[in-house]
């Protein structure tokens, strides 16, 4: 504390004599005492900026985060309805107008896009919980042709249904 005041000090004195040449004893006084307050409020300004652009920066890179996550949430949300229609088709054809190889590989088109959606959004982890099923159950009996196409759009439909829930109100509180 004692170096920091007689460095203050010394060089007050050096600043005053050097300015005394110039301008005289009363304007290098007055010039000495202005920097003296200038000096810590410019560096002021300084720190505060700096902050300024800090937290700026981090919460316009928070808002675009935020904006991508909705983005993909949303089209999770069309991809979902998209599998509703499909389901609801897929009953239709009690025909069995479509193959099973044509079923098969609309299902899979839109379970890929899902699945690329949600590792985006969330984890690869999140996504393999999706696409590896695990047990579902089914009817015995197929009355329907492609059930278990069937079966796994609707398991698929109520899995997404708590995953978009899910994250929708963890979205919605994080706002509050």
């Amino acid at each position: 504390m004692a170096f920091k005041t007689m460095f203050e000090s010394l060089f007050s004195t050096w600043l005053i004599k050097q300015l005394e040449v110039r301008f005289g004893l009363m304007e290098a006084e007055v010039v000495t005492r202005f920097s003296e307050l200038a000096l810590p409020f410019v560096a002021s300004l300084a720190i505060v900026w700096f902050v300024y652009r800090f937290i700026s920066s981090n919460l316009q890179r928070e808002f675009a985060r935020a904006e991508e996550k909705q983005r993909l949430l949303d089209e999770i949300g069309g991809l979902r309805t998209r599998l509703v229609r499909f389901r609801i088709e897929m009953q239709r054809d009690i025909n069995g107008s479509r193959s099973k190889a044509e079923w098969e590989a609309d299902f899979h088109e839109i379970e890929n896009a899902v699945a690329s959606r949600i590792e985006a959004f969330a984890s690869k982890a999140e996504a393999e919980i999706y696409l590896h099923r695990g047990t579902i159950q089914r009817v015995l009996a197929e009355t329907i042709p492609h059930q278990r196409i069937i079966d796994i759009a609707v398991h698929d439909l109520e899995h997404l249904r708590e995953f978009i829930k899910a994250y929708s109100r963890r979205h919605k509180d994080d706002r509050h």
